[in-house]
């Protein structure tokens, strides 16, 4: 491909790439405050439903984790078109494969998120029994 149409593709990639990055960040912190906001009205209208709060704070969070790796997905998806479009640019050969687990920040957050969000519907479940 011509180098001016790999740069503009290099652009417009750099800029999704931002764009899923962003909107993670967003609903990850959304649904930690959507989950506290319900949780406390649930509570604040009926002292003794708990449980219910519980339940229903920690099925947002698994949701909004389960979102938030989706767009993870998305996110890593651009970064890859990304170095192989300036892999392109300047030339070079691909690296080796990537194997293994791959962790970060984007991951822990979301494995974090589900992972508190289960740990709250379980309580819940097992108060209202």
């Amino acid at each position: 491909m011509d180098r001016e149409v790999l740069l503009v593709r290099y652009g417009t990639l750099a800029a999704n790439r931002r764009h899923f990055e962003n909107l993670f960040f967003a609903v990850v912190a959304f649904s930690w405050f959507f989950a506290l906001a319900l949780s406390t009205v649930i509570i604040a209208f009926a002292q003794t439903a708990a449980g219910l709060a519980l339940i229903a704070g920690g099925a947002i969070l698994v949701g909004g984790a389960f979102i938030g790796r989706r767009l993870m997905l998305r996110e890593r998806s651009a970064f890859d078109a990304m170095t192989s479009t300036w892999r392109d640019i300047i030339g070079s050969q691909p690296p080796e494969e990537r194997t293994g687990l791959q962790l970060g920040a984007m991951t822990l957050a979301a494995s974090g998120q589900g992972l508190v969000g289960l740990i709250c519907v379980v309580l819940g479940a097992v108060g209202l029994l």
